[in-house]
């Protein structure tokens, strides 16, 4: 969350008058981050912890207002990564190359074939934007959604 609300802000004194939007993500197992892996190794090694277990993503949303006060959202899916051979991981990792992604998976595209389920609210908080919550924020602050 204050990730999200750090970039929203980021903006406020370009903006002074706009609704600014900031969102941020982490994935989590067993209360631990799962940081963007950066390597190829480091990516396999991160999916083959995750591999044929749940871990949590968690996605925040803040809108900076143009009086400083902040509205905020947050979204957790489970995700359930299904048991990876390690031919498995390598080929995943090659072929959409995950390095700046925590989790070490891009759901949006070849990382869906890796879950077995995901459960959660929103799907499109999976890929960075949970945009039920936002359309939700930005109707209680007065913007005509759709």
């Amino acid at each position: 969350m204050a990730l999200a609300q750090a970039k929203a802000a980021s903006l406020a004194e370009q903006f002074p008058n706009a609704h600014i939007i900031g969102s941020d993500q982490i994935a989590e197992l067993d209360g631990e981050p799962l940081h963007k892996p950066g390597t190829e190794e480091r990516a396999v090694e991160q999916l083959r912890v995750l591999s044929g277990r749940c871990h949590r993503l968690h996605t925040a949303i803040a809108i900076h207002r143009p009086d400083g006060t902040v509205q905020t959202a947050v979204d957790v899916h489970h995700m359930h990564m299904r048991a990876l051979e390690p031919d498995e991981l390598r080929r995943y990792v090659q072929a959409d190359q995950p390095l700046d992604c925590c989790g070490s998976y891009k759901i949006e595209s070849l990382g869906i074939s890796l879950f077995q389920t995901i459960e959660g609210d929103d799907f499109t908080a999976i890929t960075g934007m949970p945009m039920m919550a936002l359309c939700r924020l930005l109707r209680a602050e007065g913007f005509a959604i759709p």
